[in-house]
Parts: structure tokens; C-alpha cells; sequence
């Protein structure tokens, strides 16, 4: 289907009769079968990047999971050590006795150091059998060798969507062969100047790509505070990003087209999640769940014809929010909405490429708002250009929407960003917020007066 210039799959494409069905894999057993691969979520994953408590199944790994379960149930289980609340010694154990020939584990800019820690201590647990890490994820994908150079224990990157090449590279470590030449993978031991590809499932290839196997993870365990029912699922049901915010790495990570499965897949999954596994809340996880807002309303009015019942949030462009839409969006069940304003002022608006006016921005935010749909508005701040001016205007547009939440962030340079490559802010080694164009004081006080001038009205308390 081509929507606005995006391809989506359609339910009808042909390759949609070859979806894999989902496929039960069992929780670690006390070692009776080795593992080729174990994928870990390790303690305190969540941790790296929210002080709420918030918990989130590892949606990535999972994915990975899926592609191989039809060949057996123990080639690459998914331990959640975070979701499930477990200890390091919980979690060593756990690994230690499925044996396996290797951990694979998601990086993102929070967690390298998380990483590095417990593929150093596998390692050194695991002697004197071998055990090779794997590491995939955003960080991965956009900066391989800052993040080998960051995680010594690291044997390979894998650079964009594994599931690509994930049952190859199953087979490969079952026969303990090297992953040099396999496509998308970076092993320490190459060289050269040149990167491997970056993956992407092609955009004919979700129909046939099974969802994320959730299975038996523990599912009771994963809340966030935007979640108002339990249990509580995170959910795809695209990848890519069509606009070019500066400061965002997704569209060069996962594509400028945005790809998906069709409506009614990603309706029978949900369907699945709500009578196998009892799910009463989802967060839709997608870059912009409004992308192409003809396939957004014939999700939402899916879900209200199937009677799921569901609750659930998402990130969405206040700019492509009409009154039709909003209102069908609160119909199915969406309680709160994410907009990414970032600055009240236009001109850093155009320096970003929001692709955005300020009065769209508001209009949209005002028919969530009549539609019953909280919004939670976010602001980034420390840009480079910031000044007391336009954090200013900032504070003003945040008064003028008066949302159930705000937030104010710290701009932090991601790798793979337009900003980045223009030279804007530092990604190499330390803090991936730091930035040489502001003082960290100056940024730190300008958040502090956002926080103080807005929540002195009155709105916006709920925030997190």
C-alpha cells in the first residue's frame, strides 16, 4: 500500500500466507540442552535511561528469538534478568547452565558500560569453555567501532535489524565458525576502513516476518508510569521514520520509509496478546504512530470493531493530527499521546528540520486534548543556538497547551544524528550528553527554570 509516498505492507500482499505462527519456547532448564545463543536483558537494563521503575520486555531480542524458534526450543532464549527482577548471581546462574557458545545483548547509548560489565563476567564465569558476545542495537548499529573500543569483551557488532541475518548467524556459531563476511556484522578482529551494511528488513518482508516472541517472559512484571491498566506490553507495528529532526538518529538507524506489517497482522497479534497472555495495556513503540494517518485509523477503528478492550499510548506528529483522527485514536483506547514540540521558537525549529509551524503544532495538541486524550508535550533543551530567548518561547508555547505532562530534556548528541555529523556535540568515549557549544551548568539551569516557571500554573504535575 502506498500511503502519502510510504510503503506498508498490506494484508493482502501474497507473502502474508507465509507469516511464522508463534512458537513457545521454554524458560532455562538446568542445562539438559545447550544454547547457541543467549539473549540477555541483564539486571538493571531499565535502569540506564528512567528512574521510575519503569520495566520493558526486550522487544528487540525477542525479535530475534522468533526468526529461529521453528528449529528448536533452546537455539536462543530470551532471559530477561531486568524484568524478572533477578539478581547477578540469578542471572550467572541461569546462563551458566544452558552452556551456551554465546551472549547477545542490545546496546544503546545508557547501557555500554551495563554491557561491558556482564560480557566481562560471563566470560570469566564461563572459562575454560569459550563463549563468544555479540552485541546489536542502536549504539552498535550507528558507531561499531566506538562500541567495540567501549566493550573490550565484545568478539562481533551486528549493525541494524539482525533478524536479517540472525538464523545464519545461528548456524554459524553452532558450528563454531568465525562471522567475518556474514553481511552486517563487524568482528574485532577485521580491519579496514570500511563498516558492514546496515540491515533492514526489506520493506516487502514483515508479512513473513514473525512477531516478537514474548511468550514466556513475565509479562505481570512490566509497567511504566504513562501505563494506567497491567499487565503491560510494549509493540511495533513499524520501523522507520519519513521526517528528519536533527537531533534523532531513527531515520538513519531504521530507514527514511516507514515499513510495517499490515493492519489486520498487527491486529490479530493483538488480539493474541489480550486472549493468551491477558494484556490490558500497550505502548505502542513506534518512531511516529501517526506516520500515515489512513493506516492509523483503520488501526484504531480495527480495534474498536474487534472489541479488544485495550489501553494504550504511543508517540505521536501533532502536524498530521486531525479532528477524525484524534477522535478515533481515543475511541480505540488511547489514554495519552507523546509530541515532540522541542522549542517554542521558530527559528530553531527550522534549524532542527521539525518540518513543523509552531500553529499546526498547537492545533493538533488542542483536538487531542477535546478528544479526551492526555498529551504529554516534550522540549528539548541545550540545542545548539540555545539562548535564554528561546528557552523562553519554549516556556510560553508549554503555556499556552497547558499539557497533562511535560517534559524537558537535555539535548544529548546521538551517534548517527544530522547534528552529529555536522559536528555538533561529542559522541566519542564518556557521557553521551555531553556537548562542547553550552556549559552543562547553563543547560542544567535553563532545565530547572522550565520545570519551575511551568509547574508554578498548575498542569502539567503529572510529568515523568
Amino acid at each position: 500500500v502506498q500511503c502519502h509516498g510510504v510503503s506498508v505492507s498490506s494484508r493482502n500482499d501474497v507473502m502474508s500466507k507465509t507469516r511464522m505462527p508463534h512458537y513457545r519456547f521454554p524458560r532455562p532448564s538446568t542445562g539438559a540442552v545447550r544454547a547457541v545463543i543467549a539473549l540477555l536483558q541483564p539486571p538493571g537494563s531499565c535502569k540506564a535511561f528512567t528512574r521510575s521503575g519503569s520495566s520493558y520486555p526486550p522487544l528487540g531480542l525477542c525479535q530475534l528469538a522468533a526468526t529461529v524458534q521453528g528449529r528448536g526450543n533452546n537455539l536462543s532464549p530470551v532471559i530477561d534478568a531486568d524484568g524478572e527482577g533477578w539478581s547477578d548471581e540469578t542471572t550467572l546462574k541461569h546462563i551458566l547452565s544452558m552452556r551456551p557458545k554465546a551472549v547477545g545483548m542490545s546496546v544503546t547509548s545508557g547501557t555500554k558500560q551495563l554491557c561491558e560489565r556482564w560480557g566481562a563476567m560471563l566470560k570469566r564465569e564461563a572459562q575454560p569453555s569459550p563463549l563468544r558476545v555479540v552485541l546489536g542495537g542502536p549504539e552498535a548499529s550507528m558507531d561499531p567501532r566506538g562500541v567495540l573500543t567501549s566493550c573490550p569483551s565484545a568478539d562481533a557488532v551486528v549493525r541494524g535489524e539482525a533478524e536479517v541475518i540472525f538464523p545464519e548467524l545461528v548456524d554459524r556459531l553452532l558450528e563454531d565458525m568465525p562471522l567475518q563476511g556474514l553481511r552486517g556484522v563487524l568482528e574485532r578482529s577485521q580491519e579496514g576502513p570500511e563498516l558492514p551494511e546496515l540491515l533492514r528488513v526489506p520493506k516487502g518482508g514483515f508479512p513473513s516476518l514473525p512477531f516478537p516472541a514474548l511468550n514466556d517472559l513475565p509479562v505481570h512484571r512490566y509497567w511504566c508510569p504513562d501505563a494506567v491498566r497491567s499487565p503491560m506490553v510494549t509493540f511495533h507495528s513499524t520501523r522507520g521514520c519519513p521526517f528528519k529532526c536533527g537531533f534523532c538518529a531513527s531515520p538513519e538507524l531504521l530507514g527514511k520509509k516507514v515499513r510495517g506489517w499490515g493492519v489486520e497482522d498487527v491486529l490479530d497479534e493483538l488480539e493474541w496478546l489480550v486472549q493468551e497472555k491477558g494484556v490490558k495495556e500497550v505502548s505502542f513503540v513506534d518512531d511516529v504512530f501517526t506516520a500515515i494517518p489512513r493506516r492509523t485509523q483503520a488501526l484504531c477503528e480495527g480495534m474498536v470493531q474487534r472489541e479488544l478492550g485495550l489501553s494504550w499510548f504511543c508517540n505521536a506528529r501533532a502536524d498530521q493530527v486531525n479532528a477524525r483522527l484524534a477522535d478515533a485514536m481515543a475511541a480505540a483506547g488511547c489514554h495519552q499521546v507523546y509530541i515532540g514540540m522541542e522549542s517554542g521558537d521558530p527559528e530553531m525549529l527550522k534549524f532542527i528540520s521539525k518540518g513543523a509551524k509552531l500553529p499546526t503544532l498547537e492545533r493538533g495538541a488542542a483536538l487531542l486534548g477535546a478528544a479526551g486524550v492526555k498529551r504529554s508535550v516534550g522540549f528539548v533543551i541545550g540545542l545548539p543556538g540555545e539562548t535564554d530567548e528561546t528557552v523562553s518561547r519554549s516556556i510560553e508555547l508549554a503555556k499556552r497547551v497547558k499539557p497533562e505532562r511535560i517534559q524537558f530534556s537535555r539535548w544529548t548528541p546521538l551517534a548517527g544524528s544530522p547534528l552529529v555529523k555536522a559536528g555538533y556535540g561529542r559522541t566519542e568515549g564518556g557521557d553521551a550528553g555531553f556537548h562542547d557549544r553550552l556549559a552543562e551548568d547553563q543547560v542544567s539551569r535553563w532545565l530547572a527554570r522550565c520545570y519551575s516557571e511551568c509547574w508554578g500554573d498548575g498542569w502539567g504535575k503529572t510529568s515523568v
